[in-house]
C-alpha cells in the first residue's frame, strides 16, 4: 500500500470510528450521519439512535394564574439496515380526558435521503397520524415515517402540554438500538417537590443540579419571584437493551430517570402531601371511597351469600365457596386497578368490572362470612417493582385478597376463573405486596403456591419397521404450570386443542384426547391423555434405528444468547418439568449406544437437570429432570444457568442407536 495513503487513512479512521453525535439544530444532517454505514459501538445494530433530546418545564399561565407543564423532544435516528425499518413507526401516549388533558401543540417530522448525491427530505402528513384509543384516559398518537430504507434518516420534534402539573415524563436513556447521545432537562418550581429516582446500569456523562431565580408576573409592576430547580442529565454510548426470556418488566433495569410528587405549596393555597409514608397511603386508601368504603359496601349481596355458604362447615370451604361465587359472578374487563370505577354493587349487578371491584367485592363477602381477609395492592411484573424507599400510590396497579384459614395465609385473585385457591397468576408474582388493613399495615411477600409447580410428560415410544413413533401419552401440570397452561386452554377452542399439541409434537396424528380438571377441581393437577402416530421420526439406515425419545416439550436451542446479562432471571415460581418415557424396543434389535447419563447444576444446587437411562427386559426407560427450586437467579448466576441449558439442548438432540439382533 502507498505510504501516503497508508498514513491518510491512519489519520482519517479515528474520526470516523469515534464521530461524535450530539444534538443539531432540526433539520441540519452532518457529513458523518451521512455516512455512517455501521454504527461503530455495535456493528450489529440495525439503527442508532443518533440523538433525543428532553425537556422538562413549568409556564405559568396568567390568564388561568395557574401553572402548565411542557415536554419537548427532539429525536433523531440512523437507520443502517433493511431490518431496522421498524424504529420509523413511532407511537406517542398522550394521556387524560379532562380539560387538563396532554395536548400536542406542535410537531414535525421528516425524512432524509441521498438521492444521487443530494439530500432529499419527505415531510411526514399529518393526515398519516393516526389516533387509537386504548381507555379513559390513554390515545396513542401512531406514525410511520415516509420512504424509509436503508441508510435514511429519520427525525421528528414535539412538544406537549398539559395540565396535570404533578407529572413529570419519565425519561429513557437506553432503548432496544443504541443510543449515541441522550439528555433531559427538568426544571421544576420550588414549590413542586418531587422524589427523583435513576435506573440501569450505565453511567451518566453529565449529571447536575443547579438552581435559578425566576419570576411570575402578574402585569404592572406585580410579581413573586421563586427558585428554580434544574436537573441536567446526559448519557453517551449507550448499548442496546436486549431482552431475553424470563425478564419482570424491562423498565426495572432500562437506564432512565423518573419523578414522583411528593408536595405542593402553591403561594395563597393549602399545602398538599403525598405519597409521604407507606402508613399515610395505606390509611388514606380505606377512608377512599373507592377502596376501603367499597369493602364496607354488603347488603346487595348478603342473601346470595348466605345461600352459598350454608352448607359449608369449615372456614376452608367457606373460602373455596365465596371464591368460586366472586368468578362465576363477575367477568373481568382486563382493566388493572387498585380503585373501583362503578363499584362492586354495580360489578355484582352487570357481572363485569375491573380489578379492585372484583376482589374487593372478593373481601367484602370474606369479612361478611366471618373470614378473616384483607386487601393487599401490588405492582404487576408488567407494570414493574415497587420502590419502599419512595412512598407512592401510584406504583401499584392490582390488588388482590387474602384470606386465613387454618394459620395459613391464602393468596386470592378472582379475576380469572382458571385462577386456583392460593395460587396468584405469574404476573402478581412480583416482590412484595402492601397489605392495607387496619393495625397491619405492613408488606407481605408474594409467593407462589404452597406445593411446587410441576409439569410431568409420561411418554410410551412403539417403533414400527418404517420409523414411525406411536404410543401413548398424559401431560401433567400442577400449581402455577396448570395456572398458565389453563390460561392458554381457556383462549382456544376445543377444537383447537388437537391442533396445538400437534403443533408442539410436529407432523403427527393426536386420538382420544381427553382433558380432566380444566374448568372444575381447579386445585387438582390439569391433565392430558392421548394416543400419538409419528411417521418416519426414528431413522432407519441399514441394520440400525436411530430415534430422539423426546417427542413432546424439546428444547431445540438455548434460549439464553446473550454474552453478559445485566438483569435477573426471574421465572417467577420455582418449578420442575420431568419426562419419564418407556422406549419399547422392537423385536429383533437390541441397544447399540445410549446416551450418557448426566447431573449437572448450579453451584448452589438451586439448579440441577439430571437425565437417567435405564434398561429392563425390552424397555429403556428415560428419566429427566430439570429442577429450578428458587425464582430469581442474579446477573452473576447468568453463566451457569446458561450452561445448564447448553446441556438441556445437547441432552435433547441426543439419539438411541439400535441394531438388529
Amino acid at each position: 500500500m502507498n505510504k501516503r495513503l497508508l498514513l491518510a487513512l491512519m489519520l482519517v479512521l479515528p474520526f470516523i470510528s469515534h464521530a461524535q453525535f450530539v444534538p443539531q439544530k432540526f433539520g441540519k444532517i452532518t457529513p458523518a450521519e451521512i455516512d455512517l454505514k455501521v454504527y461503530p459501538k455495535d456493528s450489529s445494530a440495525s439503527a442508532v439512535v443518533l440523538f433525543d433530546k428532553g425537556q422538562f418545564y413549568y409556564d405559568f399561565n396568567s390568564v388561568t394564574s395557574d401553572f402548565k407543564v411542557v415536554f419537548h423532544e427532539h429525536k433523531r435516528i440512523k437507520i443502517l439496515k433493511k431490518e431496522g425499518e421498524e424504529y420509523a413507526t413511532v407511537k406517542i401516549p398522550v394521556y387524560g380526558k379532562s380539560e387538563s388533558r396532554e395536548m400536542i401543540n406542535s410537531f414535525k417530522a421528516f425524512t432524509y435521503n441521498i438521492i444521487d448525491g443530494k439530500q432529499e427530505k419527505v415531510k411526514l402528513d399529518k393526515s398519516l397520524i393516526f389516533k387509537e384509543k386504548v381507555n379513559d384516559n390513554l390515545s396513542i398518537n401512531k406514525f410511520t415515517f415516509p420512504s424509509v430504507k436503508e441508510g435514511s434518516i429519520i427525525e421528528y420534534e414535539i412538544e406537549i402540554t398539559s395540565g396535570y402539573d404533578g407529572y413529570i415524563n419519565d425519561w429513557h436513556f437506553q432503548s432496544s438500538i443504541p443510543v449515541a447521545w441522550s439528555g433531559y432537562d427538568v426544571s421544576i418550581p420550588e414549590y413542586y417537590v418531587f422524589n427523583r429516582q435513576t435506573k440501569g446500569y450505565n453511567t451518566f456523562a453529565e449529571s447536575t443540579h443547579s438552581q435559578e431565580s425566576r419570576s411570575i408576573n402578574f402585569g404592572g409592576s406585580s410579581s413573586i419571584l421563586y427558585t428554580n430547580y434544574i436537573d441536567h442529565f446526559v448519557m453517551k454510548d449507550v448499548p442496546a437493551f436486549k431482552e431475553e426470556p424470563f425478564m419482570d418488566c424491562k423498565d426495572n433495569y432500562l437506564s432512565m430517570v423518573s419523578y414522583e410528587l411528593r408536595s405542593i405549596q402553591i403561594p395563597g393555597a393549602l399545602y398538599k402531601d403525598y405519597n409521604a409514608s407507606w402508613e399515610g397511603i395505606s390509611k388514606g386508601m380505606l377512608d377512599d371511597s373507592d377502596f376501603g368504603g367499597q369493602i364496607r359496601t354488603r347488603g346487595f349481596f348478603r342473601d346470595d351469600l348466605a345461600a352459598a355458604i350454608k352448607n359449608d362447615t369449615t372456614q376452608l370451604s367457606k373460602i373455596q365457596t365465596i371464591f368460586n361465587l366472586v368468578k362465576s359472578k363477575v367477568k373481568w374487563n382486563d382493566v388493572n386497578n387498585y380503585w373501583c370505577k362503578d363499584g362492586i354493587k354495580k360489578a355484582y349487578k352487570d357481572g363485569i368490572g375491573n380489578c379492585a371491584e372484583i376482589n374487593l367485592l372478593l373481601v367484602a363477602m370474606l369479612k361478611e362470612a366471618g373470614i378473616t381477609a384483607y386487601p393487599v395492592i401490588l405492582s404487576t411484573r408488567s407494570h414493574g417493582l415497587i420502590d419502599f424507599g419512595h412512598p407512592s400510590s401510584t406504583k401499584a396497579n392490582y390488588v388482590v385478597a387474602v384470606a386465613e384459614a387454618d394459620g395459613r395465609q391464602l393468596f386470592l385473585d378472582a379475576t380469572r376463573k382458571y385462577n386456583q385457591l392460593g395460587v396468584l397468576p405469574l404476573d402478581c408474582l412480583n416482590g412484595k405486596g402492601r397489605i392495607v388493613e387496619p393495625g397491619k399495615f405492613e408488606w407481605i411477600e408474594l409467593t407462589p403456591g404452597t406445593s411446587p409447580s410441576k409439569r410431568n410428560y409420561y411418554s410410551e415410544i412403539n417403533i414400527s419397521p418404517d420409523g414411525t413413533l406411536s404410543g401413548k401419552m398424559q401431560l401433567a401440570y400442577l400449581q402455577n404450570e396448570a395456572n398458565d397452561k389453563r390460561a392458554s386452554l381457556f383462549a382456544q377452542k376445543e377444537e383447537d386443542y388437537k391442533k396445538n399439541i400437534q403443533t408442539s409434537i410436529g407432523d403427527c396424528t393426536i386420538d382420544s384426547l381427553k382433558i380432566t380438571n380444566l374448568k372444575e377441581n381447579l386445585e387438582l393437577p390439569l391433565y392430558m391423555f392421548f394416543q400419538y402416530n409419528i411417521p418416519n421420526r426414528a431413522s432407519i439406515a441399514g441394520n440400525n434405528i436411530f430415534v430422539n425419545p423426546f417427542i413432546i416439550g424439546k428444547q431445540t436451542e438455548n434460549i439464553f444468547k446473550l454474552e453478559k446479562r445485566t438483569y435477573p432471571i426471574n421465572y417467577g415460581y420455582p418449578f420442575q418439568t420431568r419426562h419419564i418415557i418407556q422406549l419399547n424396543i422392537p423385536k429383533g434389535y437390541t441397544i447399540d449406544e445410549l446416551p450418557k447419563n448426566i447431573a449437572v447444576g448450579t453451584s448452589d444446587k438451586s439448579a440441577i437437570v439430571m437425565v437417567k437411562y435405564s434398561v429392563s427386559e425390552g424397555v429403556i426407560t428415560i428419566d429427566y429432570l430439570l429442577n429450578v427450586s428458587k425464582p430469581i437467579f442474579l446477573p452473576s448466576e447468568y453463566d451457569e444457568i446458561k450452561e445448564i441449558y447448553n446441556k438441556i439442548v445437547e441432552k435433547h438432540a441426543e439419539m438411541i442407536t439400535l441394531k438388529k439382533a
